[in-house]
């Protein structure tokens, strides 16, 4: 499969637009000027005429460039103030801040060490089995099943047999980079599961214990692309089995804190008939789910903490048949561990036509083993 080069990602559709329509507006007004400025050059303008005569081409030419500096410095300027807030939509400053607030969340997101330490593990006789993580390492370490070799913590020496080998020695013996497996990018890496996690930590142990060849990093930019996509794709698979939505709306409740807030936050604004109607609304709660007195609302006034708890209603209301839609498409496959292969073999199918890695590790593939055959060797 070939590799294709991926481009920047787009923060939104809607801002890529926006930008689009803001440089096809600047870049006619700068032909414009520059239209207006050639005439002025040709003798349109009469200081610019009286110039050239008096004092030769040179002069004209300098002041010319000046003002058409100035002209572009201008411009530049009015392109600056075009992308400010106040003259884009109202939606698109919404994804603006939407992106800002993403962007100011990355650095908590992000993972604070190495995915990869390389460190090679080696069997009694000095052979190299798999490259582990420093954790794994330490772990032996402290059982005193291992020790260091040469006193390097870049290697460890196993100090029994291991009952079985790596399914993959050229998967396992890679040396992994701590980059995006997508664009190659080394800053604010982010574990991404292949398989969901929805779906992976409902598997059986097998699948998921000494097996880390379906969790790779990803730049926090190819994260959000290809998470979007993943969520996409599982929607349609758990589409099939027609699930119950967690939720139903009580629609009187809806009704009451929609009155309410309508109280709350457009009091003012709403013409006085509506209002009346409103605090009838709110006022039927109070009493009837309340057990208020019809006393504590006069004239026309409900208090400001009763209409408050008005505005707290959970209209929800949780349905008891309801299943998650992870839990019944790793029920539909059960304990068929063809089926389970063909699933998690689909995921990575998708996961390289939807990102186009150019730097996975040496030996990632789409047939690679989907479990572990024994639990005495870290894959």
């Amino acid at each position: 499969m070939s590799m294709s080069k991926i481009g920047p990602i787009p923060l939104s559709i809607g801002v890529v637009v926006a930008a689009i329509i803001m440089f096809n507006v600047s870049k006619k007004r700068r032909a414009q000027d520059n239209d207006n400025w050639r005439k002025d050059k040709k003798g349109g303008n009469g200081e610019s005429s009286s110039d050239n005569q008096g004092n030769g081409s040179g002069k004209t030419t300098y002041r010319s460039l000046n003002h058409n500096s100035a002209r572009q410095a201008s411009l530049q300027q009015d392109e600056r103030s075009m992308w400010s807030d106040e003259h884009l939509p109202s939606h698109l400053v919404r994804e603006r801040m939407k992106e800002k607030r993403r962007k100011e969340k990355i650095p908590m997101l992000t993972m604070k060490s190495k995915m990869y330490d390389n460190i090679t593990l080696c069997d009694p006789q000095g052979e190299a089995l798999s490259k582990i993580s420093k954790k794994k390492a330490n772990w032996y370490i402290k059982k005193g099943l291992a020790d260091f070799i040469d006193g390097k913590e870049d290697s460890v020496r196993l100090k029994f047999e291991p009952k079985a080998r790596s399914q993959d020695a050229d998967y396992g013996m890679s040396t992994k980079k701590n980059v995006c497996v997508a664009c190659g990018e080394p800053e604010n890496q982010m574990r991404f599961y292949i398989v969901p996690y929805a779906y992976r930590h409902l598997f059986p142990e097998k699948y998921k214990q000494h097996i880390s060849h379906d969790i790779v990093s990803l730049c926090a930019n190819c994260h959000l692309l290809c998470g979007q996509q993943t969520q996409i794709r599982m929607d349609e698979i758990e589409e099939k089995f027609n699930i119950v939505k967690k939720y139903s709306t009580d629609h009187r409740l809806y009704k009451v804190r929609s009155s309410a807030l309508a109280l709350m936050n457009w009091r003012l604004k709403i013409p006085a008939e509506k209002v009346s109607w409103h605090i009838d609304i709110v006022r039927r709660y109070l009493i009837d789910d309340c057990d208020l007195d019809d006393s504590c609302i006069k004239d026309e006034t409900i208090p400001k903490d009763l209409l408050q708890k008005a505005c707290d209603i959970d209209f929800r209301v949780l349905n008891t048949a309801f299943v998650p839609g992870p839990d019944l498409v790793v029920a539909s496959m059960a304990d068929d561990d063809e089926k389970l292969a063909k699933f998690i073999r689909a995921w990575r199918v998708f996961f390289l036509e939807t990102i186009h890695p150019r730097h996975l590790p040496q030996g990632w593939s789409i047939e690679y083993p989907v479990h572990c055959m024994s639990t005495d060797y870290p894959a």
